[in-house]
């Protein structure tokens, strides 16, 4: 059985790209825009989509963690929505913390961050796990490669899972970190 882990950003595009819902036109000029998050959404889809039959080969799992990164990611879009509906420079955002509290969200965005949630949760094949800690290779991953703490924690938990993959879009962080790269297949092989 192949084992995938799914990185919170896979999730979030997916979930983001899934909420256009304006004129055919609109739709089409915000595909070509967010063109780099297709093929996450258009892998969760074939998740969903997935014969029963199929499934069976796949395990997909993501973690608590990666959960909470989702509804962080979520919430943040729907504030700078809101902000830039508002007039509100994003750097007034960054610079002064809390003053996006001050924003309150309509219901209707309320409810379309509720929708994506239920979305999330009808991915029937998708196993939540909880986090496991190596703690040796989170540190090493955070000091030595420079990666971030949730990315080390999620890595970590899909290694002690077992899984053959880790899906993420972080290639900054993962792909085009060569020396990570010779890590991580250095774990993989000792494994």
């Amino acid at each position: 059985m192949n084992q995938m882990f799914i990185d919170t950003n896979v999730f979030t595009a997916y979930l983001l790209l899934s909420e256009i819902k304006k004129s055919k036109r609109i739709k089409k000029n915000l595909w070509k825009k967010y063109k780099k998050l297709e093929p996450s959404y258009k892998f969760i889809l074939k998740i969903i989509k997935m014969k029963p039959h199929k499934k069976k080969k796949y395990r997909f799992m993501t973690s608590n963690l990666a959960i909470s990164e989702i509804l962080n990611s979520l919430f943040d879009e729907a504030i700078c929505k809101r902000m830039s509906e508002d007039g509100l420079p994003l750097s007034s955002w960054a610079t002064k913390k809390g003053h996006y509290m001050k924003l309150n969200l309509e219901k209707w965005e309320t409810e379309q961050l509720d929708e994506s949630i239920t979305k999330f949760s009808q991915i029937n094949n998708m196993e939540l796990i909880d986090e496991e800690y190596d703690f040796g290779l989170i540190a090493e991953l955070i000091f030595s490669f420079k990666l971030k703490t949730q990315d080390s924690i999620l890595f970590s938990t899909a290694l002690k899972k077992e899984c053959s993959y880790f899906i993420t879009r972080d290639e900054q962080d993962f792909l085009d970190n060569k020396d990570l790269l010779t890590r991580i297949a250095t774990i993989f092989g000792a494994s």
